[in-house]
């Protein structure tokens, strides 16, 4: 969506969720955008097995291979199925 929104020149707010919503029941993982086809839920045993923790924080884009784990990191998705309190959420 951030990038649909760049290429029409409109603007886009970053919104700060707590984590605490992560401890909401049925939140699932993706490792992949999860409106494409044939993406697996994930628990979050699965998830933080398979996440790089490392390419999310902070890595040396001029070491190879970096940029692709960016750019697969960026494609991770978390789902909470339902309405989140708005004291849980800021605007960044």
């Amino acid at each position: 969506m951030e990038y649909q929104r760049e290429q029409e020149g409109k603007e886009f707010v970053w919104l700060k969720i707590d984590l605490d919503v992560l401890n909401f029941p049925g939140v699932k993982y993706t490792k992949d955008v999860s409106n494409k086809s044939g993406v697996q839920l994930l628990s979050e045993e699965k998830a933080i097995a398979y996440y790089d923790f490392e390419a999310m924080d902070w890595i040396d884009f001029n070491i190879d291979g970096n940029l692709q784990r960016k750019r697969m990191v960026e494609k991770y998705e978390i789902l909470i199925p339902c309405i989140i309190p708005w004291n849980m959420i800021r605007v960044s």
